[in-house]
């Protein structure tokens, strides 16, 4: 999601609910396939990309920078997880609470980014 017209903060923001919702896609699908043979549970390796993310969004003249944007948080197997005898490693209860963690993650991200528009408005009107 490339927007040079917004700041580093916005940016970052957006990204941040960007990740959030892939993330709820990786655990939906772990979920769907809770009863799939062989399946082995996934997860994104998000913590590096919004390292990465917020050391760009940091740098000077990073408002129009989209290397950020260029890069996506990896796709890995969960690690540390049993498999069943059919080769299965979903664990039902850890899916669900990673959800209602993705969830307050995502709600809180939205709350932060509508008061980072409300100022940037209040920012806009007050310099007419």
């Amino acid at each position: 999601m490339d927007q040079p017209s917004l700041d580093r903060i916005t940016n970052l923001l957006t990204q941040f609910l960007d990740v959030q919702s892939r993330r709820a896609q990786i655990v939906s699908s772990n979920l769907a396939n809770a009863d799939t043979p062989g399946y082995q549970a996934q997860e994104l390796d998000f913590a590096e990309y919004l390292k990465q993310a917020t050391q760009d969004a940091l740098m000077p003249g990073a408002a129009n920078n989209t290397s950020s944007f260029e890069i996506s948080p990896r796709v890995v197997p969960q690690t540390g997880r049993v498999s069943a005898l059919d080769g299965n490693n979903v664990d039902a209860g850890h899916e669900t609470a990673a959800m209602a963690d993705t969830g307050m993650r995502y709600l809180t991200g939205t709350t932060i980014l509508q008061s980072r528009l409300r100022t940037l408005r209040t920012a806009i009107r007050e310099g007419r």
